[in-house]
């Protein structure tokens, strides 16, 4: 599975003039990165409504569409992983679905084997850098 990750850090190479110690904190203090993973996802209608289920992390949800089935299962699917980031269980979670360290190569989709039943969905995983973070630790490492 492909990473791609973005993480974004004010230039202060492009302020007009030096900034003050203060404000300079405050620009290098603020990064966000956003994870992407691509996970199968089989979507069918039920007797009521459109399903949505992820087999990998066993993650359902629904919607009155296709479509809103779809928006819903990548929100709980997001949520289900920022939960387990935030307890602190991601990586458990994920060697208990069967995710390895792979190779740094891009596997397009139509490589991947999926059934003719699942569609793969892409489920964003944002990081905001706290102010207070253990950046400056690391710098001055």
């Amino acid at each position: 599975m492909a990473k791609k990750t973005d993480i974004r850090i004010m230039n202060t190479q492009t302020l007009s003039k030096k900034p003050s110690p203060k404000l300079l904190r405050e620009y290098v203090m603020r990064a966000d990165a956003v994870f992407k993973m691509r996970v199968p996802v089989r979507i069918f209608k039920d007797e009521s409504a459109y399903v949505a289920h992820c087999p990998i992390f066993d993650v359902v949800s629904q919607g009155k569409s296709e479509s809103e089935a779809r928006k819903n299962i990548t929100e709980a699917l997001s949520l289900f992983i920022e939960t387990c980031y935030s307890n602190g269980t991601l990586a458990t979670v994920l060697k208990q679905c069967g995710f390895k360290r792979g190779p740094d190569v891009v596997i397009r989709t139509k490589d991947l084997c999926l059934d003719k039943n699942h569609t793969l969905i892409t489920v964003p995983l944002p990081l905001l850098m706290q102010q207070n973070s253990r950046l400056q630790e690391c710098r001055n490492v």
